[in-house]
């Protein structure tokens, strides 16, 4: 008797140093308000393309390359490259609901500072938010039968995910300021075989 446990949604997570400097150039950016006033945001929605920043995005980069071409195993034809980039500071109480990112293909978040309670990131099964009927009960959680799943990032932690995975983040229950930055990566390359592949 076997299992298969077919077209695995995966989430690669890592660690990355940052630098003092770099911490205090994020700390000090200009925010302003989410417009769901679910915290705030970086008012540059390309912050990694400073200077200060520029060893740390060559970090993310570095990451991401594993991530798609050794384990994902993506072609190596197609290239991936940032589209964006913010920060997002989150207060006492600030949190994110569940959302995706529009209009690229890979997502990440850098956590920049994470102080105890201040918020879990969970990702859903794309199907729990489909499909219809009564959902079952069960005895205890495990990767066939759960619908969400959790992290609970440290300072320095680098997630990536498929950009259309809906994730949340639950509020930050400390009395303190955390901060996360948020990117996006879109494609370019050649996709499929002739006569009906495009170049992008």
């Amino acid at each position: 008797m076997k299992t298969h446990n077919i077209f695995a949604d995966t989430i690669f997570e890592t660690n990355v140093l940052l630098m003092d400097s770099e911490y205090n150039f994020i700390k000090n950016t200009k925010y302003i308000p989410y417009l769901s006033k679910g915290g705030n945001e970086s008012d540059d929605k390309q912050i990694l393309n400073h200077i200060e920043l520029k060893s740390l995005k060559i970090k993310i980069i570095n990451q991401l390359t594993i991530y798609v071409y050794n384990i994902l195993k993506v072609d190596p034809k197609i290239k991936f490259y940032m589209t964006g980039s913010w920060v997002n500071k989150y207060t006492s109480k600030d949190g994110a609901g569940v959302h995706c990112h529009p209009y690229s293909y890979m997502s990440g978040v850098y956590y920049v500072d994470v102080p105890n309670n201040s918020g879990d990131i969970h990702f859903y099964k794309r199907s729990s938010y489909l499909a219809g009927g009564s959902p079952l009960m069960y005895s205890e959680a495990n990767s066939f039968n759960s619908n969400k799943y959790h992290i609970k990032p440290k300072k320095g932690d680098l997630l990536f995910f498929s950009s259309d995975m809906l994730h949340s983040v639950n509020p930050n229950l400390s009395d303190k300021e955390r901060y996360s930055i948020a990117f996006n990566f879109f494609i370019k390359g050649d996709l499929g075989q002739e006569p009906y592949g495009v170049s992008i």
